[in-house]
């Protein structure tokens, strides 16, 4: 055996393992990071979109309703569903994919984050 066969034994290796398990492990990892920060953006862009539509409906129906001695259970809903609408209609065509790739049930994940800015907001408003 020669050095030269030894080194060129040893090059072949690390260059197989390089291919066959540093590469493709790399390429997930990518991947994953890359989902993961998109997922990222997208739930704060919900957020915001979620905190805006709530501002938004209750400036214009949520007052008038009280205002008008209006406001009960029904227009409660009523708000909810606008709410939704808001979100629904204002998330970018992006998000909503790539919320629906990732969350079992899209209408009731978005009906849960309006139900808590809800109620962070009465918190905020009782405090």
């Amino acid at each position: 055996m020669t050095i030269e066969w030894v080194l060129g034994l040893l090059a072949t290796v690390i260059t197989s393992v390089v291919t066959c398990v540093l590469i493709p492990n790399l390429v997930t990892w990518l991947k994953t990071k890359t989902q993961s920060e998109r997922l990222h953006t997208v739930f704060a862009e919900l957020g915001d979109t979620v905190s805006t539509g709530v501002s938004f409906i209750e400036q214009t129906f949520v007052k008038q309703m009280k205002k008008d001695g209006k406001w009960d259970a029904k227009s409660q809903r009523q708000a909810f569903s606008l709410a939704l609408d808001y979100v629904l209609c204002n998330l970018t065509t992006t998000s909503k994919t790539l919320l629906e790739n990732n969350i079992m049930d899209l209408i009731e994940f978005i009906g849960s984050r309006i139900e808590a800015e809800v109620c962070n907001r009465g918190e905020l408003y009782e405090g």
